[in-house]
């Protein structure tokens, strides 16, 4: 196919594109390079952490723990040991209480971080997924065209499989992918 004909079909397959990639486009890279920094920076973290305990499931669920009912109580108590040291018992340090307390505070608020970056990381992850699924349905439907000759047969019967348990569409044959958006 020449001329006319096959800027046609490059038109149909562009636009094809467009339903299959989503906006916005994530094409950045993430190397080999850029994930051992970031797991050397993520080490560096983890090993400036105060104290870590390697706690199971079930000590976590018999600890009480400072959530956001509790953060007053522990506030408030924090600022009378402050304004009364006498309070305590000399057997526990005031120092280190209110170390504890300011670590916390801070553990907090890196906590907040970490979990802010997780859900980039989580997002940016599903985002790519999804485009890299539907140029993946792309290439399948694609298998199937004339144009691209017999050779794509036993690619496509593979990747057919994938489809083999969605049972039969009501608008073609089982086997086939659902329809994207």
């Amino acid at each position: 196919m020449t001329g006319a004909g096959q800027t046609k079909n490059r038109d149909a397959l562009a636009k094809e594109k467009s339903v299959y990639m989503s906006e916005p486009n994530t094409t950045s890279q993430y190397d080999a390079t850029t994930l051992a920094a970031a797991q050397e920076s993520l080490a560096t973290i983890q090993s400036q952490l105060p104290v870590r305990p390697a706690l199971t499931s079930k000590q976590r669920q018999g600890l009480a723990t400072v959530g956001d009912k509790t953060l007053s109580f522990v506030n408030q108590s924090m600022e009378t040991i402050r304004a009364n040291p006498g309070v305590l018992p000399r057997a526990i340090s005031v120092e280190e209480v209110l170390a504890k307390a300011y670590t916390h505070d801070n553990l907090v608020k890196a906590e907040a971080s970490a979990g802010q970056c997780r859900e980039a990381i989580r997002d940016t992850r599903i985002q790519i997924g999804y485009e890299l699924y539907n140029v993946a349905l792309m290439v399948y439907s694609l298998t199937d065209r004339p144009l691209l000759g017999n050779n794509l047969k036993e690619r496509r019967s593979n990747l057919k499989r994938r489809f083999a348990n969605n049972g039969k569409r009501s608008t073609s044959g089982g086997g086939e992918p659902p329809a994207t958006v």
